[in-house]
């Protein structure tokens, strides 16, 4: 395998940080889950060894970078799937710091079917006390009155079972391990908090709404929703083609931040101020105030999006 512009030696160098990519996202591919170091290096192995049957030559930077994360998430959540599997323990290298719940439910038990096509598994009736406080904190943000949060939420919990028109399968079927429905249920309950929020303010308009009547002086009259942030250019980019091209531009800090805040969406700022993996990589020790923690991590956070936004506007996305 060889490439024209790169000398042997700088191929190395290439690789030796794969290496260490491929290893961070194996240790911890999803917020909650967490692997030891013999896993990892493993796992490490039939990536490496998977990319050298896949490619001829040295593909691009930004797709070697897509390829190696992906591949090393792919196979580090089958590793921790089959662990659990054997095992009879759904826990195995769960890490409940940074999961949505202490303890994960059966995924088997949730994505089984009866004879007649029902999910009927008795963790669906713990399910949605796992989902609600994040469901709910996502509606409230997005403007869904107080009183139909229950409501909206349960339509959101529904669409895990919805069938897609394509295949038929459903979302729950489509997850290797429990911790990956929390961001799976964020993306859902955003995407039709939008939709829901927008047919709102669409009937209220009618002018056979009784809320059309109202005067716009009216001081307890809502203000209407602020203009959603999935709008625009790039609205329909996912975090895949995203980082397929420009993953070369930032380092693995940057791509760690943004991933574990933005993507898995399953850590606060304050949670990754204190990770010791993050301090060591921001050069801040774990003994320094929280406040320098915070002033450091938000200094590489607005330095990823910022590079990010460029790499954008002059990529091909």
């Amino acid at each position: 395998m060889g490439h024209p512009e790169m000398q042997q030696k700088d191929i190395g160098t290439l690789f030796e940080r794969y290496w260490r990519v491929v290893c961070t996202k194996a240790a911890r591919p999803l917020g909650g889950v967490c692997l030891p170091a013999e896993r990892v290096e493993a796992i490490a192995t039939r990536v490496f060894d998977e990319f050298l049957e896949t490619f001829d030559e040295l593909p691009p930077k930004g797709e070697m970078s897509a390829f190696f994360s992906g591949a090393a998430r792919r196979e580090a959540l089958e590793e921790t799937a089959r662990c659990r599997e054997k095992s009879s323990d759904p826990d195995v290298f769960h890490e409940p710091e940074h999961a949505l719940s202490e303890n994960n439910l059966v995924l088997a038990g949730l994505q089984e079917r009866s004879e007649s096509g029902e999910y009927e598994g008795a963790d669906w009736e713990n399910l949605p006390a796992i989902l609600r406080p994040r469901g709910a904190s996502i509606l409230r943000r997005q403007g869904v009155p107080e009183a139909d949060i229950e409501d909206v939420f349960m339509e959101c919990l529904a669409l895990l079972v919805k069938p897609r028109p394509s295949d038929g399968q459903t979302p729950i079927e489509m997850i290797t391990v429990f911790e990956e429905i929390g961001p799976l249920f964020t993306t859902m309950t955003h995407n039709y908090g939008v939709s829901w929020v927008r047919k709102q303010s669409t009937q209220r308009n009618r002018p056979n709404h009784p809320s059309y009547a109202e005067s716009i002086d009216d001081p307890d009259r809502k203000a209407p929703p602020p203009a959603d942030r999935d709008s625009g250019p790039w609205a329909d980019l996912t975090f895949d083609r995203i980082y397929c091209a420009c993953g070369d531009c930032l380092d693995e800090l940057q791509w760690h931040i943004l991933t574990a805040l933005f993507v898995e969406a399953n850590v606060t700022r304050g949670d990754l101020a204190s990770d010791p993996w993050v301090l060591d990589k921001m050069g801040v020790d774990e003994s320094a105030s929280m406040g320098k923690k915070r002033r450091f991590l938000n200094q590489h956070l607005q330095s990823a999006l910022d590079q990010l936004g460029n790499c954008l506007r002059t990529r091909d996305v």
